[in-house]
């Protein structure tokens, strides 16, 4: 199939003469040939020289066809990061394909999105597949841990935040508690996890923007004293030190009301 209109026009074709031999399909038969054969600065590469060199790497896009076919023994992808000490991701065709218009994926990853997500990002964007699309691109496989996302070496984490906020109350009453104007160095999202203290937590909540107030509201039952702890991270996921507040819960509810009528039926009782 002629994928990029009028391949047949480009030189060299079939059977011209080459300086050794003369031009051959690259696949004939199910089987490649040797590279090696035609050009001294290439020859095959198989797992085991992989396993051999163990490249000081930690992501591979392949631009091949073929070497994520999962029912080859030993099969390229995997090699790479399951034979290797440092790989962790391969993106592979698992037969005739690769990756195009790498912009649509690098762009979403140097953003701070997951290997996994601008993977996806440059799949959707790849649609609608004309024919030659789909017999390209169907059959990318992602490799490993999707995800991992790539961190900025100058990347530095968000401030350490400051809560405000009551710090004592009594128990069933629900209370707020503010961070005002949190701020990332490089202006990045920002997300926020709570430690109540009591067992219980916020899990990471946002995206928020530098300069942003972050409020949230607790509920605590039992008289106890509780240090309540905050944390800021970026979307590249550098955290700060945790902030703290401590609450106390000095009376019980019941109790709290038993004192207040007391109080105000001794002032009836003046005032009468």
């Amino acid at each position: 199939y002629d994928y990029l209109n009028g391949e047949s026009t480009i030189e060299p074709n079939l059977n011209d003469l080459a300086p050794i031999g003369k031009w051959e399909r690259g696949i004939g038969n199910g089987c490649p040939f040797n590279l090696g054969t035609y050009f001294d600065r290439g020859n095959w590469v198989y797992s085991d020289d992989i396993q051999k060199n163990d490249p000081p790497v930690l992501f591979y896009n392949l631009f091949a066809c073929g070497p994520g076919r999962l029912t080859d023994e030993n099969y390229l992808a995997g090699a790479y990061i399951f034979n290797t000490t440092y790989g962790l991701i391969t993106i592979a065709s698992s037969k005739s394909g690769s990756m195009l218009y790498f912009n649509d994926f690098t762009e979403p990853l140097g953003e701070g999105s997951t290997i996994g997500e601008a993977f996806q990002t440059w799949f959707n964007k790849q649609a609608p597949f004309e024919l030659w699309e789909q017999e390209w691109y169907y059959g990318m496989y992602l490799f490993g841990d999707p995800t991992l996302r790539v961190l900025k070496l100058d990347n530095y984490s968000p401030n350490k935040p400051e809560i405000t906020g009551p710090i004592n109350g009594a128990p069933e009453e629900e209370y707020t508690f503010q961070i005002n104007d949190v701020k990332d160095p490089e202006g990045d999202a920002i997300y926020c996890y709570w430690d109540w203290g009591d067992g219980n937590n916020s899990g990471w909540k946002g995206p928020y923007t530098s300069d942003d107030d972050i409020i949230e509201h607790h509920t605590f039952y039992t008289k106890d004293t509780y240090i309540i702890k905050a944390k800021l991270k970026d979307v590249n996921g550098a955290e700060s030190d945790w902030g703290t507040l401590n609450f106390s819960l000095s009376k019980n509810k019941l109790l709290s009301n038993f004192n207040f009528l007391k109080k105000l039926l001794y002032y009836l009782r003046i005032t009468y």
